[in-house]
């Protein structure tokens, strides 16, 4: 597995980019099953998933890597762009 390869001397960090928008993995009520809950020394895991409070549907993977993450310092919420910050990208 991947994340035993991870090293005090060569440390493994994953970039997970919108989970949710993921096929054929899990299941259809979670695609994120597959995710390992603990990870080893020296791995870390950063993971993005659409959240919208208004659609429910939208924002399942979402919810349950909320309930995956164990510390609230593990977790971060980008809030969306100012019109302003959109248009200066």
């Amino acid at each position: 597995m991947l994340l035993a390869t991870a090293a005090q001397q060569q440390p493994l960090l994953l970039f997970l980019d919108s989970v949710d928008q993921l096929t054929g993995i899990g299941t259809e009520n979670n695609k994120v099953s597959w995710l390992p809950s603990r990870l080893p020394p020296h791995c870390k895991i950063i993971v993005t998933s659409a959240y919208e409070k208004a659609n429910p549907e939208l924002s399942k993977e979402y919810d349950v890597l909320r309930r995956m993450i164990d510390s609230e310092e593990n977790f971060l919420e980008v809030k969306s762009l100012e019109d302003l910050a959109m248009q200066v990208l």
